[in-house]
């Protein structure tokens, strides 16, 4: 059975069993866990030990440059002070990790040089000097209600202000288990995902406009689905029934050419695989048409294979491809994380953005 990490008063971790990863955990043991204030431990989930051939990981900016190890962990992961490290959108809290609740992979990480990359390669060199669990949300005014008095000061002390945020975390947004970057070369500024430096690079290319010729063979393809031909019948029962004089230059005949964005995005990978999407816009709403497709194309010599692509939709920004996650699959590469391929196609979005908060959580 394998020995594990535990704290002593002080909050210095001490190893208590005859460990089998004992070089990486000495690492651990030794440098990365500042000591800080105790709590009566929890109980934690052990999390899923399955060993990766790699070590890879999505990166954000929030609250300081950092990976993400782990998203969506319990509260009882972190322990000690809580310090808040912005107020500005998204308002980011951290505490110290439990060492008992890491998993092999995550303890590979401590201690560990790493490149971080964007759409282009390898941006900057970072090694992984703190293990902390973040919590980050946006607020709103239901949220802030009464954070503030009637001249608009903040009432919330700064330890209050931070236990708030660190209990509403989990609900408005996300509660993760970081690995905090130190930077040693280059700027990190856009950077995507983190790999272990002493692995080989993953080769990446960035998305382009299409050209012609590929541009009017995604176009002459996405005519043919029946999410174009539907949006087509909704525009012409649009035209049939507006007003007349509504539109003094007269309609198009087609959906897309109505007030409309048309992107042909082209992301030809130097690992041999070549992707077209086709993304269409059209239309206002709010009493005026609305209409819109977004569809992703294998190209196979001159002809077009569609692809599934549930993980994106019509207003999703690809910047370029990667194999992120080191599986062996071509991944689409979008600002804040990737949409993972599978063999059912482009269906799993991993992202380290955090969603607006639109109620007023009353």
């Amino acid at each position: 059975m394998p020995g594990r990490l535990r704290e002593d008063a002080g909050g210095r971790p001490v190893r208590v069993t005859r460990l089998p990863f004992c070089s990486a955990l000495l690492v651990l043991a030794t440098s990365l866990f500042p000591a800080c204030g105790s709590e009566p431990d929890a109980p934690l989930t052990p999390a899923p030990e399955a060993r990766s051939s790699g070590l890879r990981a999505l990166v954000t900016s929030s609250g300081g440059l950092r990976i993400v190890l782990r998203a969506g962990v319990e509260e009882a992961m972190g322990h000690g002070p809580i310090t808040l490290l912005s107020e500005e959108a998204p308002l980011v809290v951290r505490r110290s990790a439990h060492l008992e609740g890491l998993t092999a992979d995550e303890v590979r990480w401590s201690g560990q040089q790493v490149s971080l990359h964007n759409e282009h390669g390898v941006v900057c060199q970072g090694i992984v000097d703190q293990v902390e669990v973040v919590g980050r949300f946006h607020t709103n005014e239901g949220i802030t209600a009464d954070w503030y008095d009637e001249q608009g000061a903040l009432k919330l002390g700064p330890e209050e202000l931070s236990r708030r945020a660190w209990e509403l975390a989990p609900e408005l947004g996300s509660l993760d288990l970081t690995g905090r970057i130190r930077v040693l070369s280059g700027d990190c500024e856009g950077a995507i995902w983190a790999q272990a430096s002493e692995e080989q690079s993953a080769p990446v290319v960035a998305a382009e406009p299409a050209p012609r010729e590929l541009e009017r063979l995604a176009l002459e393809a996405e005519r043919g689905t029946q999410a174009y031909r539907e949006a087509q019948e909704q525009y012409e029962e649009f035209r049939r029934e507006a007003p007349e004089g509504s539109n003094a230059g007269g309609f198009p005949e087609r959906w897309e050419d109505y007030n409309a964005s048309v992107h042909v995005t082209l992301i030809a990978h130097p690992g041999g695989e070549t992707l077209l999407a086709t993304a269409i816009q059209a239309g206002e709403g709010c009493g005026d048409f609305l209409g819109s497709t977004l569809h992703l194309w294998r190209v196979e010599g001159e002809r077009l294979e569609e692809v599934p692509a549930e993980g994106l939709d019509v207003e999703t920004t690809i910047s370029g491809a990667a194999d992120v996650d080191g599986d062996g699959r071509l991944d689409l590469l979008i600002p804040s994380g990737y949409v993972r391929q599978e063999q059912g196609g482009f269906v799993e979005r991993r992202s380290t953005e955090i969603p607006a908060n639109l109620g007023c959580n009353c």
